[in-house]
This record gives C-alpha cells, sequence and structure tokens, in this order.
C-alpha cells in the first residue's frame, strides 16, 4: 500500500465553521478503545508541564546554517523564486545538468548519473526548511539501521547544521525508504531516510523533527529538512494554555466537534488511534498537550480506505493545529496498478520503531 499526504487547510477548520456548529456543538460519532481512555486520564495525572518560550537568536542560527547550506547547491540569484502559504514561505528552484554531489561521510565518492536535468529546490519559511535534489538511482539495498543513523549525525554535525545546545535531541530516531513500485507490485528501493525527533524532558516535540535522505549505496544526500530545530530559553510567563481539563471526557468532547466540521455524509466512521502527551511549538513558544491520531475508515469503489487524521490539543483544550498544517496518511491498495517514479525525498515511508 502506498501513503499520501492529505493537508487539513485552515479553511475547513477555522474559515468555513459552520455556524450552527459552533451554537449548537456537533459532536462527530468517535470510536474509543478502553485503554486508551485509561491512557488519557493517566497522562492527566502526571506531573504538570509548563508552556516554555523558543530560544529565538537559536532559530535564527538554524535559518542561517540552512541557508549557507542550500548555497552551495543553489545560486539564489539564479533560481526561480515563488512566494507561497500568503507570503511566509519562499521557494527557490533551479534546473541543472550537473549533479552537484554533497556525501554523508564527508569524502568524495562516485556520484548518481542522470540523463536529464536535476532539479533543486531550497523551501524557508515559518522556522522551516528543506533541500531537496530531485534525483532516483538504480536500485539498491538499504544500510543497517545503525548506521544509516551514525552517518546522518555525523552529517549534521560536520555540516554545523545545529545550534549548540541541540545536539542531544539527536538521540530518538526512526529510519525508512522510499522506493517505485512496479506494475508486478514489486518494490525498487531508490533511497533512504533518517528522522530525528526532537524531545524536551522525555516528551516528544510533535512538529520538531529533522529529515536527512540519502541514497544508501554511496551515502549521497537527497534531501535535507529541518524543522522548527532549537534551543530553548525557558518557563513563559503566560501559563493559560498549560491548565490541564478535569478529564479525558472533557477533550474527547473537544475533538469530537472538530471532527463534526469535517465530517461530510457518506464520509465514514472516525476511531481514536492514539493519543500522546508531548509539546507542539506554537508562536514561538513549546505548548503542552495531547496529540491525537484519529482513523477515517470508508467504503471507496468496494475497498476500506484509512485516511489518518492528527490533531493537537493544548493542555486547556484549545486546537492548536487550527489554521496550522496538519498531516494524515492514506494507505490504499496499489496492487496491478503502476506508479510514477517517485521523487526521491519527498516523503518518509515504513518508519521503524524509534531506536
Amino acid at each position: 500500500m502506498s501513503k499520501n499526504k492529505i493537508i487539513l487547510s485552515a479553511l475547513i477548520v477555522g474559515l468555513l465553521i459552520p455556524a450552527a456548529n459552533r451554537l449548537t456543538g456537533q459532536e462527530a460519532e468517535l470510536t474509543v478503545p478502553p485503554e486508551l481512555l485509561s491512557q488519557w486520564d493517566s497522562a492527566l495525572k502526571g506531573e504538570p508541564l509548563s508552556v516554555v518560550d523558543v530560544d529565538l537568536p537559536a532559530f535564527k542560527e538554524t535559518e542561517q546554517g540552512a541557508e549557507r547550506f542550500a548555497r552551495r547547491f543553489l545560486d539564489f540569484n539564479q533560481a526561480k523564486k515563488s512566494v507561497l502559504e500568503k507570503g511566509q514561505t519562499e521557494l527557490f528552484q533551479l534546473n541543472e545538468n550537473a549533479n552537484r554531489a554533497l556525501f554523508l561521510s564527508g569524502q568524495q565518492g562516485r556520484a548518481l548519473a542522470s540523463k536529464e536535468k536535476i532539479q533543486y529546490l531550497f523551501r524557508r519559511g515559518q522556522n522551516r526548511y528543506s533541500f531537496t535534489k530531485f534525483l532516483v538511482g538504480p536500485g539498491c539495498s538499504l544500510l543497517p539501521e545503525a548506521r544509516a543513523v551514525a552517518a546522518a549525525r555525523d552529517f549534521l554535525r560536520r555540516e554545523r547544521l545545529l545550534p549548540i545546545g541541540t545536539e542531544t535531541d539527536l538521540e530518538k530516531t526512526e529510519t525508512g525508504s522510499s522506493y517505485i513500485l512496479s506494475q508486478e507490485g514489486k518494490k525498487r528501493i531508490v533511497g533512504q531516510t533518517v528522522r530525528f525527533r526532537r524531545t524536551l524532558g522525555g516528551k516528544r516535540v510533535f512538529n520538531s523533527s529533522i529529515f536527512v535522505h540519502f541514497y544508501p549505496e554511496n551515502l549521497e544526500l537527497l534531501s535535507l529538512r529541518l524543522n522548527r530545530w532549537g534551543r530553548v530559553k525557558g518557563q513563559a510567563v503566560n501559563q493559560a494554555r498549560a491548565r490541564k481539563l478535569a478529564s479525558a471526557q472533557e477533550y474527547l468532547r473537544l475533538l469530537r466537534r472538530r471532527l463534526a466540521l469535517i465530517k461530510r455524509k457518506g464520509q465514514g466512521k472516525f476511531k481514536l488511534a492514539s493519543v500522546e502527551l508531548g509539546y507542539r511549538m506554537h508562536e514561538n513558544q513549546l505548548v503542552p498537550g495531547f496529540e491525537c491520531s484519529v482513523e477515517l475508515r470508508k467504503q471507496v469503489k468496494g475497498r476500506e480506505t484509512v485516511d489518518g487524521l492528527v490533531f493537537f490539543l493544548a493542555l486547556n483544550g484549545e486546537d492548536l493545529t487550527a489554521g496550522e498544517e496538519g498531516e494524515a496518511t492514506q494507505p490504499k491498495a496499489a496492487a496491478g496498478r503502476k506508479e510514477p517514479p517517485e521523487r526521491t525525498g519527498a516523503g518518509l515511508k515504513h518508519l521503524r520503531k524509534p531506536g
């Protein structure tokens, strides 16, 4: 099965909320496994978490490091520039004949060959930075997980892409692969990904991560993403978002109302898949709350499909995914269907459990 990214737009969340829903508080039907309800209540009884201010100069270091890195591949003066997301994000695009190869090992290797021009992209904005080189190599085998993680970690440190004081966050990792699926359903591995997750006090910062995507045979870098990665400054003055609601049932009531806003006739059934206490970076702060993963199961042409929707409720119940980018995955049958070659680095697939 393949995975497609779904964007929950700000229009659905905020601008197009029906007045009736706002007034009556309509709730969508949501199946909640008893063990998740118990887990949620247990988390509420744990140690209190605080809203934390981030160190803005440290995020500036991340921006400068990302731009310095991207200039090794793109001339910003020659690249085509686009402005996205209401002026908050810039995209630079450049097509070149030459493969400007950079290897995770830091040593020169044999670069991938290409008969066509290679597209280089750099995207910056909202404390998110990404570089991608669209190049697909021949099928290959994945590196052992430990070696892949070590190579990616060493690369980030050598390239000085992390502000001082954030290196310890690199211990939480996941690995995955990108592949091309043949008409017969066979996978051809064309890339390997290591994702580093940010933590604070042992709790995940859900929208903060680093992706390093590369061709495993020669360790050639294909894509790099730095998402909201920087130091924290200290406890915030305003702790309103850290005030807990009384029970899991109160959060579930808010989640059901949120789901009612995207519920359409015949859309399927919602089921709570997971809930985890952690942080989300929002308005230059790390806000504590619950990340809620919800499955939406529906029938499409006689087959069941599953959309995975993700929401974040601050401890005070405020929905911090409203008006921001939320993502979901939608597995669907792919047998007997030929997919176009995947643009390497476009996504993380088949993540293994954190190491």
